[in-house]
C-alpha cells in the first residue's frame, strides 16, 4: 500500500485522518504510541472535484513524519496491519480543502465541549502562502465592505471564506468584485479578524483591519467607486442590509436615468429612463428603439425576498422616430409588502443582450413627475389606460401631500374699517399678462371699496412677480392682499386659502376672463343671500360644447364642463365654505379643485347652478388650461368618487398597446 495517513487536526486531541487503502478493506484504527486507538466516527466527502472517506480520532503522542501501523480488515476478515508515515496535510493535498470546510461546518459546531478552534485555526495560518492586510471601507447594513489590494480576477464573484469571529471558525461565503485594480469583499458584519481562502489554488489569510470608519469616510469611498463597482456592491447588498438608506443614494451612479445602449440593430438603442414612486406603487419609465423584442423584464427594489416573483403590469405605445420604430413602456409593482427603498434594480431581456442596471427611485408626488410622464407618454391625456394606472394614482400623491413652506402673503392699503362682505379672490397663473386684464374688467365692474385678494403661483423670479402685482392693483386703485402659493405646490392650492376675515360669500375667478357687464357682483351676493346652501358657477360661454337648463347642475354636468375647460369661476355663502371636500384630495387643476369641492356640497345637500353674472369673457380665447391636468383630475374624481359616468374625450386607440 503507497501513500501516507494524511492528517488534518480537528483540536487538541482529535484528528481527522484519510488515506490511500486497498480496496474492500475497513479502516479498524492505528497503532500508535499510546496502544491501539479506534475511530471515533466516519465521514464521507462527494464533490465534484474530490470524493473519499476519512475518520475523525484520537491523535495524542502521534508526530508528523514518524510512522504509525494501520490496522485495517480485508474482505475476507483478515487484519492487515500496513505501516504508513503520519502526515498533516498541506493545502494542495488533493481532499484538504474540502475536508476543512467539512470540519468547519459540521464537526466544530457538534463538539460543543470542546470550544478549541485555535488548534485548526493555527494549522490553517500555517497553511498559508502568504497574508493580505483589507481594510475596512464602509458598514453598511449587517454588511462590512473591505478593500484589497489584490488583482479582482483572483477571486470569484462568490469566495468561499473561513472566517474567525471569537475565537470561532465560520465557513461563509463572501462577494467580490473589482474597481481599478482592487478588490471589494463584501461580508457579514460580525467583527471577524482573520479571514483564510483560496486564491490561485494557495491558501491566503486575510487580515481586517476593523478600524472604526464614519458614514462620510464611507461616503466618500462610495463616491470614488467605478458605476459598475457600485451597481455590483448593490447586488451583494440586496436583499440582506436593508439598513442602506442613508448610503443608497451615493451608491447609484450620477444620474436617475441610465445611459442609452446600444442594441445589435443599427442605430438602435435601449434606456431606462426614470423610476418613480407613489401610493405604495413603483412606476418604472422605458425606452426602445429599433425591432428589438422586450422580454423577461424584472424589477427588484431593493431588499425584495430573491424567491418572490414581482408581479409588473406593463403598458407600451409606440412613437415615430425617424426610420426606427420608438417604443415606450411603463412598468408597474406594487410596494405595498416590501420594504421601503429608495432604489431598484431592471433587469430585461432585449433582442439577444441582456441588460441589468439600479436605478435611483425618485417621488413621485411632485410636478417634475408629472411633467415627465405627460413628455413621456405621446397620448398622455388620451390613453384611459395611461389616465387610470399611472397619470391618476401620481397626480393624487402630489394633491395630497402636506406643504411645510408658507404661504407669502403681503397687505396692501384699507380705505374700509369695516370687514367686507365678499371675499373677491382672482387665482393668476404664470402669465401675467391675463391677471392685468382681468384686473382691467374687474375694476370698472365693482364698487371702489371692494377689497380683493390675488393669489399668485411660484414662480422663479417670486420677489418681481410679487412687485408687479401690486404694481398693477396700486394703479387701478384695488385694496386688499397678495398671496403667493409655495414653491411646487399645485393650482388647487389656491382653494384652500380662505379669507382671513368673515364674509357673507366667497367668489373665486381664473385671471385672463372680465366680467360680462357693472354690478356682476352684487347680483352674485343677492343670489346667495336669497338661497345660502346655493353654490354658483361661472362659465366661459365659448368654451362650453352644450347648453346647460334651469335645472340643478349635477356631478356628471360638472365632470362635463371641467372636460371643456368651462368653469372659470365659483361663488358659495359663506354657509358652505366650510363643507368638506371628498374624503381626501384628489385634483390638482383649480377647476378640478373646484368640481371636487362641489361635488361635496351635493353630497351633503347642498345646490349647483350657474350664473349669468359670472358668464365671464376670455380675454385671448386661444388659451387653454393643460388638457393633461384636467384629463388626469377627471380619472382621479371618477375612481374616488364613484363616478364612472360623464362625458369625455374620444380616446385614439390605434397607437396604443397594453401588455
Amino acid at each position: 500500500m503507497a501513500g501516507p495517513l494524511w492528517c488534518v487536526p480537528v483540536s487538541g486531541e482529535i484528528g481527522a485522518v484519510w488515506g490511500s487503502f486497498p480496496p474492500g478493506c475497513q479502516f479498524l484504527g492505528i497503532e500508535g504510541p499510546t496502544g491501539f486507538v479506534a475511530p471515533i466516527e466516519r465521514h464521507r466527502i462527494f464533490s465534484q472535484s474530490f470524493s473519499t472517506v476519512f475518520y475523525t480520532i484520537p491523535i495524542r503522542g502521534l508526530q508528523d513524519g514518524r510512522s504509525i501501523c494501520a490496522v485495517l480488515r480485508d474482505s475476507g476478515g483478515a487484519e492487515i496491519k500496513p505501516v504508513l508515515d503520519f502526515r498533516l496535510g498541506y493545502w494542495q493535498v488533493p481532499g484538504v480543502p474540502q475536508i476543512v470546510s467539512f470540519i468547519v461546518s459540521r464537526i466544530l459546531p457538534k463538539l460543543r465541549g470542546m470550544n478549541d478552534h485555535s488548534t485548526l485555526e493555527r494549522f490553517l495560518s500555517f497553511l498559508c502562502s502568504w497574508r493580505a492586510s483589507c481594510r475596512l471601507a464602509a458598514e453598511i447594513g449587517d454588511k462590512a465592505v473591505y478593500s484589497l489590494d489584490i488583482a479582482p480576477r483572483l477571486f470569484t464573484p462568490e469566495q468561499a471564506c473561513l472566517y474567525v469571529a471569537q475565537q470561532r471558525l465560520h465557513r461563509a461565503s463572501a462577494g467580490c468584485f473589482g474597481t481599478e485594480g482592487h478588490a471589494v469583499l463584501v461580508a457579514p458584519r460580525e467583527g471577524f479578524e482573520r479571514a483564510y481562502t483560496e486564491i490561485n489554488g494557495e491558501l491566503v489569510q486575510l487580515d481586517l483591519l476593523n478600524d472604526p470608519v464614519t458614514e462620510q469616510e464611507a461616503i466618500v469611498w462610495i463616491q470614488n467607486l467605478a458605476p459598475s463597482a457600485k451597481s455590483n456592491l448593490l447586488d451583494r447588498l440586496s436583499p440582506t442590509s436593508p439598513d442602506y438608506q442613508s448610503l443608497a443614494p451615493f451608491l447609484i451612479a450620477a444620474s436617475p436615468k441610465a445611459a442609452a445602449i446600444p442594441l445589435a440593430e443599427r442605430g438602435a438603442r435601449f434606456s431606462i429612463e426614470r423610476a418613480f414612486s407613489a401610493s405604495g406603487q413603483l412606476f418604472v419609465f422605458l425606452e426602445s428603439t429599433g425591432e428589438a423584442p422586450l422580454d423577461n423584464l424584472q424589477i427588484e427594489p431593493f431588499g425584495a425576498s430573491c424567491d418572490r416573483q414581482t408581479a409588473l403590469d406593463l403598458l407600451s405605445c409606440t412613437c415615430p422616430h425617424d426610420e426606427l420604430l420608438k417604443t415606450r413602456f411603463v412598468a408597474k409593482v406594487d410596494l405595498r409588502d416590501q420594504p421601503p427603498s429608495s432604489v431598484c434594480r431592471v433587469r430585461v431581456d432585449i433582442g439577444d443582450q441582456h441588460v441589468q442596471q439600479w436605478v435611483q427611485i425618485q417621488p413621485g408626488n411632485t410636478d417634475r413627475c408629472l411633467d415627465f410622464i405627460q413628455a413621456f407618454w405621446p397620448l398622455a391625456d388620451g390613453d384611459e389606460r395611461f389616465l387610470a394606472e399611472i397619470a391618476s394614482p401620481l397626480a393624487r400623491a402630489w394633491a395630497r401631500r402636506p406643504i411645510m413652506q408658507p404661504v407669502r402673503r403681503m397687505g396692501l392699503s384699507s380705505r374700509s374699517e369695516n370687514p367686507p362682505s365678499i371675499d373677491l379672490q382672482i387665482a393668476a397663473e404664470a402669465s401675467l399678462t391675463r391677471l392685468h386684464n382681468t384686473l382691467w374688467g374687474v375694476r370698472s365692474s365693482i364698487a371702489s371699496d371692494q377689497p380683493i385678494r390675488v393669489t399668485l403661483p411660484w414662480t422663479d423670479d417670486p420677489e418681481g412677480t410679487c412687485r408687479q402685482a401690486k404694481e398693477w392693483i396700486s394703479r387701478y386703485g384695488f385694496q386688499g392682499s397678495v398671496e403667493m402659493l409655495p414653491a411646487h405646490a399645485t393650482e388647487a392650492a389656491a382653494l384652500h386659502l380662505r379669507p382671513q376675515q368673515p364674509s357673507i360669500a366667497l367668489v373665486a375667478l381664473k385671471a385672463g376672463f372680465i366680467p360680462p357687464r357693472d354690478g356682476w357682483l352684487a347680483e352674485v351676493a343677492n343670489h346667495l343671500r336669497q338661497a345660502p346652501r346655493t353654490a354658483l358657477i361661472g362659465l366661459a360661454p365659448n368654451r362650453r360644447q352644450r347648453g346647460l337648463g334651469v335645472a340643478e347642475i349635477s356631478a356628471d354636468d360638472l365632470c362635463s364642463l371641467l372636460n371643456d375647460d368651462a368653469i372659470v369661476a365659483v361663488a358659495v355663502s359663506s354657509d358652505l365654505i366650510g363643507c368638506s371636500p371628498m374624503r381626501s384630495l384628489v385634483c390638482c387643476t383649480l377647476a378640478g379643485a373646484w368640481v371636487e369641492w362641489l361635488i361635496g356640497i351635493l353630497g351633503q345637500g347642498g345646490r349647483v347652478h350657474h350664473h349669468a353674472g359670472l358668464e365671464l369673457w376670455d380675454t385671448d380665447p386661444s388659451h387653454r388650461s393643460r388638457g393633461f391636468g384636467i384629463a388626469v383630475d377627471l380619472m382621479s374624481l371618477s375612481q374616488e368618487a364613484g363616478m364612472a359616468e360623464y362625458h369625455e374625450r374620444q380616446t385614439p386607440r390605434d397607437n396604443v398597446i397594453s401588455a
